[in-house]
């Protein structure tokens, strides 16, 4: 059971180049970062997790943008967005056993890794999205967002 979990972050777009195409297709070239840090707490049957992230990435985006004639053209509604770059987690995990008092804290093998996903906007305001992230180990997330 998670007790508490917060998170803070920023993103900034740091380039950004439009590509001219047809009228019913083109894209833009995007670079931009983002920092966060992640705080959780928890309380699993025989463990305290106390477990924070800080996380820094650089993301290389192309966004394919397909305008549809009868839609506001600065959404971009239907859209798909290819990204890739480098991604730095450093992770602070500690575990205290319940019935013995003891602890223990463990880190990650290696800090600097990959990021990589698309997204598709299937709706003015609503995308889906996979994202890989490959350090010493690969995960994968699929996502649905709404924006607001």
């Amino acid at each position: 059971d998670m007790e508490f979990m917060w998170m803070v972050g920023a993103r900034a777009s740091f380039w950004q180049y439009e590509l001219a195409g047809p009228d019913f297709l083109h894209s833009m070239l995007t670079i931009d970062g983002a920092v966060s840090y992640w705080d959780h707490e928890g309380d699993e049957t025989s463990w305290k997790v106390d477990w924070n992230e800080t996380r820094a990435d650089l993301k290389f985006t192309a966004e394919f943008l397909a305008h549809h004639p009868r839609r506001d053209q600065s959404m971009h509604p239907y859209s798909a967005i290819f990204f890739a770059g480098p991604v730095y987690s450093e992770i602070d995990l500690d575990l205290k056993d319940k019935a013995s008092g003891l602890t223990t804290d463990m880190d990650e093998d290696s800090k600097v890794g990959v990021t990589y996903g698309v997204a598709v906007m299937i709706a003015p305001n609503v995308s889906v999205g996979y994202e890989g992230r490959t350090f010493d180990k690969t995960s994968h997330t699929v996502n649905t967002a709404v924006r607001f």
